[in-house]
């Protein structure tokens, strides 16, 4: 988890605003059956308003692919979006990339880029430009800094729990700003996860209230032992099983599939690896 999901969506949001740049934001995990030409007519017509026909007609049309993966169904996908697209962006994991792209043939023509970990004093220049967006009216020292990044160090380095990636310092950051106590430090690997799950609900619109965040995480841990133990797994079927056993709102389920900060995607997986993980661990 080194926060390419987080780029990649960035980058469309950015792109977008310019209404000369035609650019489309596809996640590989949630294509289903449909053909490629269908997923493409869908996702236009999901992420803006117009007539696909021209807009597909338009030159220089830029497509972000996410998540790619050794499916055989993600690389024939990219095979076709090549005809398409006059420059494609593709995100996947470097641990799927040394595994199975590093000779692929379909992915000789891209060229490679990857998200590193911070040095520490990069880590520092993003404390500091992070802590001056939220404090314009009051000048900074370099005392506060040091607080601010002691805590951060107190997750990454002491305890080793998360790897020093942009995303994780933000998102450690942006957990302490919105409702860790002021003496509250994050001691394991599963309160480290427990936190960030608990700022993507409540970024989702999921009520702060204990009665909230408990029903979402109770269906949470039975979501993910389901998803580890079932290989034939079907999401549809688990909330019906589930809510014969437990009272759950359809608004709660709604707010953990929202399209920027949910935990789960449309079919009912966990849309990154340590969400899953920190259901298991905690």
């Amino acid at each position: 988890m080194s926060g390419k999901t987080a780029l990649g969506r960035y980058l469309f949001l950015h792109l977008s605003e310019n209404p000369s740049t035609p650019v489309l934001h596809i996640d590989l995990d949630e294509i289903y059956g449909s053909s490629p030409e269908k997923i493409l007519r869908n996702t236009y017509q999901q992420q803006f308003h117009g007539d696909y026909n021209l807009w597909k007609n338009k030159a220089d049309k830029i497509l972000i692919l996410d998540n790619l993966t050794n499916k055989a169904k993600h690389l024939d996908f990219l095979d076709f979006t090549k005809n398409v697209f006059d420059k494609i962006i593709v995100t996947c994991s470097s641990d799927k990339f040394n595994a199975f792209f590093r000779d692929e043939e379909r992915l000789a023509d891209f060229y490679q880029a990857e998200i590193c970990i911070l040095t520490h004093h990069q880590q520092e220049q993003l404390i500091r430009k992070r802590a001056q967006l939220l404090s314009r009216e009051h000048p900074l020292t370099d005392g506060d800094i040091d607080q601010i990044e002691k805590r951060i160090n107190s997750v990454i380095i002491s305890n080793k729990i998360v790897p020093r990636y942009p995303f994780f310092v933000l998102s450690i950051l942006q957990t302490y700003e919105a409702f860790m106590p002021d003496d509250l430090s994050i001691t394991s690997y599963g309160h480290c996860y427990k936190v960030l799950i608990i700022a993507h609900l409540i970024k989702s619109g999921v009520s702060s209230k204990d009665s909230d965040i408990n029903a979402c995480f109770n269906f949470a841990e039975r979501l993910a032992f389901a998803t580890y133990e079932s290989d034939g797994f079907n999401y549809d079927k688990f909330v019906a099983d589930y809510k014969t056993k437990f009272h759950i709102q359809d608004s709660l389920l709604n707010r953990m599939k929202n399209s920027d900060y949910g935990i789960i995607n449309q079919d009912g997986r966990f849309r990154a690896t340590y969400l899953l993980l920190g259901k298991l661990y905690t």
